[in-house]
């Protein structure tokens, strides 16, 4: 009797467990999104797309670039994601950013922010691997087969390799000891800042801040790049920089009273803690009045009393430089004016700006011969951003209405999100991650399908495009009304009808 008991038991919650594996599965297998995703919105989704060429996640390879595997992502909101990137390499998210482990292809690389870090990328066959760790902010580690093993425990000593920019660094209770080498520049620090002394790679010099300091650099042939130095830093600073460049700039600055930079173009002069400062242009004699401890910008083509309003108009071309042009000729910075000739409009860029109690009302616009740009914020409600290519007529818009909506339309796919209380735009991983939890409505249109999405599922429609097929749904499928060129089908419970 006990055994026949057991037996029921078992029997049930085997069916038990069916029936609900089931109940999961025939939604899940039988029922596409708006976009065309399998999902039981909003806690889980799947994502079919082509993986990124760069970025967190992909070995770091050297060379031309190969095209994208295919990857699948499987989205647990708000947990977390774990990705299959083609055959080889696999990434999980859990709460993302904060934990973010990448493998396969050729590199590990996982992140527990903001403590842990840690990277293994093999380098050539045979060669070995380049390893970096962390557990920050105290111990730092690594290796690699050709420059060896690095260990720190910060503050009180250690070696780091290819962290702050710099080749190695070596310290000792920092700051009381603190020195690093790039190549063969070499740069100590003893009770930093005040002690500094550097030497090699075309480098020399050294400073007892804020008492005197003196810095030089050359070229291999002798010839000097930059000399720096100060005497009771900061009433006294003089600066010679891009000694070897077409536009060397001579700098002086005595707090608070005055500065001055002067190059072949432009001479700019501060007064009393840059409270007023001009900039005159060498040839044209155009001037500009500005100021930075009290914010403002008047000029020809510019006049900025910030945070009030303002207004700014320029050309240039297409490297950058200032040009004006009037009836007379064009006056390119720093040549000879060229009278009676006008730029070709290819070369020529032309930039307007505006704002009203900056950041809160701005517009601007960027246009060449192949491209036009136009941005407008109204903040925190609205902003616009429109983006023309001349030469195909693509088209990118943007139009937000916080907290409400954002509508976005790039070549042939266009989105609309309901409510939108993020202010900024990020698809993947962070909207991917986390925005499907508050969005009402969705809608998405591409070159595929078109369909949207009310309620979490509760109601949606798509229609795809190639086999004009449309689909009507509740609640993911629970009843659904197909129709296409063979005809129109019915499904209630996910079970098929005709």
């Amino acid at each position: 009797m006990r055994m026949l008991e057991r037996q029921s038991a078992l029997i049930s919650s085997r069916a038990g467990a069916f029936c609900t594996a089931a109940l999961l599965w025939l939604p899940l297998s039988g029922c596409l999104t708006y976009n065309g995703n399998r999902a039981i919105v909003p806690f889980f989704e799947i994502y079919d797309q082509p993986a990124r060429p760069a970025g967190p996640g992909k070995a770091l390879k050297s060379g031309p670039q190969e095209p994208p595997a295919p990857s699948r992502e499987h989205v647990f909101r708000p947990f977390g994601s774990f990705e299959a990137i083609g055959e080889e390499r696999s990434r999980l998210k859990l709460l993302w950013p904060f934990g973010d482990f990448a493998w396969g292809g050729g590199e590990e690389r996982h992140w527990v922010l903001p403590i842990f870090y840690y990277r293994n990328r093999l380098l050539a066959p045979a060669e070995g691997s380049d390893l970096d760790w962390m557990v920050f902010p105290f111990f730092y580690g690594g290796s690699d087969p050709t420059e060896g093993s690095y260990f720190a425990f910060f503050p009180f000593g250690g070696k780091l390799r290819g962290l702050l920019a710099k080749d190695e660094t070596h310290f000792i209770l920092f700051p009381f000891y603190w020195r690093w080498w790039e190549k063969e520049y070499d740069s100590m620090h003893v009770l930093f800042p005040f002690f500094n002394r550097v030497r090699g790679g075309g480098h020399e010099g050294w400073r007892l801040w804020p008492f005197y300091g003196w810095y030089k650099s050359f070229k291999e042939d002798g010839a000097p790049r930059y000399e720096k130095s100060f005497i009771a830093w900061p009433f006294y600073i003089h600066d010679l920089r891009d000694m070897n460049s077409q536009r060397p700039v001579e700098i002086f600055y005595s707090f608070p009273f005055y500065g001055q930079s002067i190059n072949p173009h432009t001479v700019t002069r501060s007064y009393f803690f840059m409270l007023f400062n001009t900039a005159r242009d060498v040839k044209t004699g155009d001037a500009l009045y500005f100021g930075y401890f009290l914010p403002y910008r008047f000029t020809g083509g510019q006049f900025d009393p910030w945070p009030l309003f303002g207004w700014k108009s320029r050309t240039l071309n297409t490297g950058g430089e200032f040009v004006s042009w009037d009836n007379r000729g064009i006056y390119p910075p720093g040549g000879e004016v060229l009278l009676g000739e006008k730029p070709a409009p290819a070369e020529l860029r032309t930039r307007f700006r505006q704002f009203v109690l900056w950041p809160l009302q701005r517009y601007d616009t960027d246009q060449a011969d192949g491209w036009e740009e136009t941005r407008f914020w109204l903040l925190p409600l609205l902003w616009h951003f429109h983006i023309l290519q001349k030469d195909s007529f693509q088209v990118t818009s943007e139009w937000t209405i916080w907290p409400l909506y954002r509508y976005r339309r790039e070549g042939g796919r266009s989105t609309f999100y309901f409510p939108s209380p993020i202010w900024f735009r990020q698809e993947n991983p962070f909207e991917r991650q986390y925005a499907r939890l508050w969005r009402l409505f969705l809608y998405e249109n591409n070159p595929e399908r078109r369909g949207w999405e009310l309620l979490y599922g509760l109601f949606s429609r798509r229609f795809e495009k190639a086999e004009n097929k449309s689909i009507l749904a509740v609640f993911y499928g629970l009843l659904e009304w197909e129709s296409s060129p063979e005809g129109q089908r019915f499904r209630v419970f996910y079970l098929p009808w005709r």
